[in-house]
């Protein structure tokens, strides 16, 4: 199976939730089977080191991509140039079964470039999209420039793609209620029907700080440390927290407390940070040892979120969070969290309580973190954005099952000549294409392989053009497979 990952870059690759998930996918299907294959699309302006964050693996195959540095808006709303001549049904990577994208606007014109004009096994190629940010109405800073014009898009896309994985648990509901607005009930069941609430972690437990970590902090060993941890954009709120922090340090100065950001954002200069907060920013292996370690409380106050590990990759490693509570948050980390607040100055208050009872409130949150929200965390471990995708792969699978005896009923006398020829090879295997350049010159089949070879011409018509895959189809209905991230590379 040949799998095309096309994520929605928003800053360093390393640092991308959204490819950092399909890295989740990749390791996840990889170590569970052998037989499938990945094309990873990459940023252009991607360096050597930033490469090298990349899995190694001989079924991944990467390709360079044009990709906005740090605007994930702009590549939601295009497709680059180059990406026709790839994905399309008679592109260079023509052997894709699946494309898991972030691209939802563009579910269709996608769905129609891998599918070539006229009836056809529409099954065959499969679009998954993973919904890390959706561009509708009911999200107040989604940035639209056109609105209403923008969330009819992004709902087409969603009745077009075969899986929608949307990254949090609070908007499904919503989405399904602006979809009637604009759609009939049967597009409106169809997207009932292929979207999941996703979890992009999984967890077999939560972790605590330890003892020795708390006892510095009573003994004095250790200043208090306060922290905001998330991207440095308006939105999250980060005024509000400088306020908090800054009433701390005003009015408490010279009390042991330090301040802390950790953000991934590539440009922080849009927000003003005061002097005396401390900016950091971490890789993640540093990001959990600062968490575990230093980081004794932190202020989140978003006016809005998807699913934002910058507050649960925290709270997950022991450290609690003082958390605005908003239509957003009390999903995502479920109703009884001890520590919501309402506003600025109650936040103010919990931080000024959270030094002086820290060891109390400390346990009053495992409390709640060892019960509830490891409750939560655990039951969410089935809709695991990697077993989600999994899960359609089998879907495709059982379709291709299903229609398999078509591809064998009638002869076919390329397909023929090919097995011939794999039969000849040393060690069965053979790339299609080239096979058909070899064979193409007997007297059987010139003009037929002439004619197919030929119409991979730009100037022929798109309608005109092979679909490649059909023959790979039947060669996997006679028992070949996939064996590598050549296109056409199989074998038995």
């Amino acid at each position: 199976m040949k799998i095309c990952l096309d994520p929605v870059y928003t800053g360093k690759p390393d640092r991308c939730a959204s490819n950092i998930k399909m890295r989740k996918i990749v390791e996840y299907l990889l170590e569970r089977r052998d037989d499938v294959y990945f094309y990873w699309f990459v940023p252009d302006w991607v360096t050597e080191k930033e490469l090298g964050w990349y899995p190694k693996h001989c079924n991944i195959r990467y390709i360079k991509l044009p990709y906005s540095f740090n605007d994930r808006t702009v590549e939601c709303l295009r497709i680059p140039k180059e990406y026709y001549s790839l994905v399309s049904f008679n592109g260079e990577l023509w052997d894709i079964d699946v494309i898991v994208t972030n691209r939802a606007s563009m579910v269709p014109m996608i769905k129609g470039m891998i599918h070539k004009p006229g009836p056809r096994d529409y099954w065959s190629r499969r679009v998954i999209l993973i919904e890390d940010m959706p561009l509708m109405r009911f999200k107040d800073h989604a940035p639209m420039g056109h609105p209403e014009s923008q969330e009819l898009s992004t709902l087409i896309g969603y009745a077009c793609s075969d899986l929608t994985a949307i990254s949090a648990f609070w908007e499904k509901d919503i989405i399904i209620k602006e979809s009637k607005k604009y759609l009939t009930p049967s597009l409106c069941r169809r997207i009932m029907r292929s979207m999941v609430e996703s979890s992009p972690v999984l967890v077999d437990k939560v972790e605590t700080k330890s003892k020795r970590v708390i006892q510095d902090f009573i003994d004095k060993k250790r200043p208090f440390n306060v922290g905001f941890v998330g991207r440095m954009v308006h939105g999250n709120n980060p005024t509000d927290i400088f306020k908090v922090m800054e009433h701390m340090w005003v009015y408490y100065g010279d009390l042991d407390i330090k301040y802390h950001i950790s953000t991934q954002s590539a440009h922080v200069g849009r927000v003003k940070v005061p002097e005396f907060i401390h900016l950091r920013k971490l890789c993640r292996e540093d990001f959990w040892e600062f968490v575990q370690t230093q980081m004794d409380v932190f202020i989140f106050m978003s006016v809005e979120e998807d699913y934002s590990m910058s507050l649960l990759e925290p709270l997950l490693l022991g450290t609690p969070a003082i958390l605005i509570k908003r239509k957003w948050s009390v999903p995502t980390v479920g109703e009884y969290y001890p520590f919501f607040v309402r506003n600025v100055k109650e936040a103010y208050a919990l931080v000024k309580n959270f030094y002086e009872n820290y060891p109390r409130l400390y346990k009053k949150f495992v409390e709640w973190q060892q019960g509830p929200f490891q409750k939560l965390m655990k039951g969410r471990n089935d809709v695991y954005v990697p077993r989600v995708v999994e899960a359609q792969l089998d879907v495709y699978e059982s379709d291709y099952e299903g229609n398999k005896q078509k591809f064998t009923k009638y002869r076919n006398d390329i397909v023929d000549a090919l097995t011939k020829y794999s039969k000849e090879s040393p060690d069965r295997s053979f790339v299609l294409r080239e096979a058909l350049r070899d064979i193409h010159n007997t007297e059987k089949f010139k003009a037929t392989f002439a004619a197919k070879l030929q119409a991979d011409a730009d100037y022929v018509r798109r309608s005109f053009s092979v679909d490649w895959n059909n023959y790979r189809l039947r060669l996997k209905a006679l028992g070949y497979r996939d064996v590598g991230v050549t296109p056409g590379h199989m074998g038995v």
